[in-house]
């Protein structure tokens, strides 16, 4: 695997998404962090809501119109890989993170 350029606009994005996620990491394990804040860390995860997408969603989005993208190209095998990424994502990941959250919360959201 090649390592992005440090003068990209993926690098940028990285950067933003790898803060993002570490506010979150910081919510959900942080010292004083309680099961609510890490049920609010999952939903964040997992659960669209009023203030746009979920981080789950918009990564299976993304892969999706990556793979699209690919597939105009004629690189099908790869829009096919890419395509699978994102339906087990949203078949799998998703489906455990809403059963914990059910789990803890002892409601479906």
């Amino acid at each position: 695997m090649t390592s992005l350029p440090t003068d990209s606009s993926a690098t940028t994005a990285l950067a933003a998404i790898t803060l993002g996620l570490d506010q979150l990491r910081h919510l959900a394990l942080g010292d004083t962090a309680d099961a609510d804040d890490m049920t609010h860390a999952l939903r964040a995860i997992y659960q669209r809501d009023e203030t746009g997408p979920s981080l789950l969603g918009t990564l299976t989005a993304l892969l999706d119109d990556i793979a699209d993208r690919f597939d105009e190209h004629g690189l099908e095998d790869e829009a096919e890989a890419l395509h699978e990424a994102a339906g087990f994502a949203r078949a799998h990941t998703g489906p455990c993170i809403g059963l914990a959250i059910k789990t803890i919360t002892g409601t479906d959201g």
